[in-house]
């Protein structure tokens, strides 16, 4: 069945909850929300921004509102809330218009974040992925079950280099290079050959009251294939026939038309 969004006097109307250290925010926080980001990866960590004005200073002297303080979001819309993110404050930036009213965007990350607090250095040699997640978990003594239904990738590493970066983001970065989708989720990370499935990421903001849905983007993304092509280009300047071998990471050459209504390289 097609899905029926809820109304409320004839409106779709968006609605969203924030619970910090498992109590919910009060009124005056909401009143002050001028956005809110959702994002949903299917790979890596989901992610909500709050975007706040903070005139009255409430949030930079509130003790409560602080990195690794935990946070639940939960949103949708009205008569139809489901969680969106049960994690922990990651970040917060504050900056100071010319106005003067301070703007606070407090970033929100999922369970993931116990992966991320700290940057490390280490080497890992002789060891598949598998073995890899299972020597970074127990080393970090991080409370997360394996999934026993992940599959079995037989690819061995002669040396893995993590240099001044977090658990998590070491793993990733791994995973992404091995083309392999990797995700925490309920007490649990497991992980994916990303040709198998795809990734999916889906992003929605909120703007300030009275909450409408202000913009949604979807992003269905597979795997790129690793190929290099070989690549043909004039120059526009020198009249050259320029020829070389790309890779995805090749920059793409932008021409534009200035003011004399001359070809340019950007």
């Amino acid at each position: 069945m097609p899905y029926n969004p809820p109304h409320q006097h004839g409106l779709l109307t968006p609605y969203f909850e924030i619970y910090i250290n498992g109590k919910e925010v009060e009124d005056k926080l909401y009143d002050l929300v001028q956005e809110i980001t959702y994002e949903d990866h299917e790979s890596g960590s989901d992610l909500v921004y709050i975007h706040l004005a903070d005139p009255s200073f409430y949030f930079i002297d509130n003790p409560l509102i602080v990195k690794g303080a935990k946070i639940k979001i939960r949103g949708g819309w009205v008569n139809d809330v489901v969680d969106w993110l049960d994690g922990y404050i990651s970040l917060i930036d504050v900056e100071f218009p010319e106005d003067g009213v301070p703007l606070i965007i407090i970033t929100c990350m999922d369970e993931s974040f116990a992966l991320d607090k700290f940057d490390k250095k280490a080497t890992y040699t002789e060891m598949t992925f598998d073995q890899l997640v299972s020597t970074v978990i127990q080393n970090g003594g991080y409370k997360l079950e394996i999934d026993p239904n992940a599959p079995k990738l037989e690819k061995v590493y002669e040396e893995l280099s993590q240099a001044n970066e977090s658990d998590l983001k070491f793993l990733l970065r791994i995973a992404e290079e091995n083309k392999i989708g990797l995700k925490i989720k309920n007490g649990k990370i497991t992980w994916w050959h990303l040709f198998e499935e795809p990734v999916v990421q889906t992003d929605l903001h909120w703007r300030e009251y009275p909450y409408n849905l202000k913009r949604a983007s979807f992003r269905y993304v597979l795997a790129d294939e690793e190929t290099n092509v070989e690549v043909e280009n004039v120059d526009i300047d020198t009249k050259e026939d320029q020829k070389g071998v790309a890779s995805p990471e090749t920059p793409i050459a932008e021409y534009y038309k200035d003011d004399t209504d001359t070809w340019r390289l950007r």
